[in-house]
């Protein structure tokens, strides 16, 4: 299945444990590090025939190394916020646009458009935390509605309140 296919399955509905399989297939011999780890494990692949024999990257990969595949750059870099003093894990995104689709269709699919939506979120800004893969998808979706003003709140609960109360759509 080429790219263009993947993407049309993933959002048609057409997701299927078989699509899965396909794809752990694709990144346990395309990602490096995932190839290594599954290796290391002595998995093979052609055995894996259902979602929980799927082996899991630890979180502590994504601290340690670059998770992703060598023939494509990223088009962007989340991080999390670590501990204080601790190395953040890294999320390289590849593909922007299959990223937002993503973010776009799973609030379709259970809630519905966002742009009849109000949203309102105690995070920090994007300003503040354009590394943050939680804000980005929280100013995409506000960006997706065509009802918001100010959506970002943190450490301004007041502020936060008086906005619901002066507009509570």
């Amino acid at each position: 299945m080429d790219r263009a296919q993947f993407k049309n399955s993933l959002f048609s509905g057409a997701f299927s444990e078989e699509l899965a399989l396909e794809l752990f297939r694709y990144q346990s011999n395309m990602v490096p590090v995932y190839k290594r780890y599954v290796d290391l494990l002595g998995v093979d692949r052609q055995k894996v025939k259902k979602l929980t024999d799927i082996p899991f990257l630890p979180i502590r990969f994504f601290k340690e190394f670059r998770v992703g595949t060598e023939k494509r750059d990223h088009e962007i870099i989340f991080r999390s916020s670590g501990t204080t003093g601790q190395i953040p894990s890294c999320h390289y995104v590849q593909d922007e646009d299959l990223y937002r689709s993503s973010i776009r269709n799973g609030f379709l699919s259970r809630y519905g458009n966002p742009k009849n939506y109000s949203f309102r979120f105690l995070l920090p800004s994007y300003l503040e935390r354009s590394d943050s893969s939680l804000v980005y998808m929280a100013k995409y979706l506000a960006d997706l509605s065509d009802m918001n003003k100010e959506v970002f709140f943190l450490n301004d609960l007041e502020g936060l309140v008086r906005s619901i109360q002066e507009d509570p759509s």
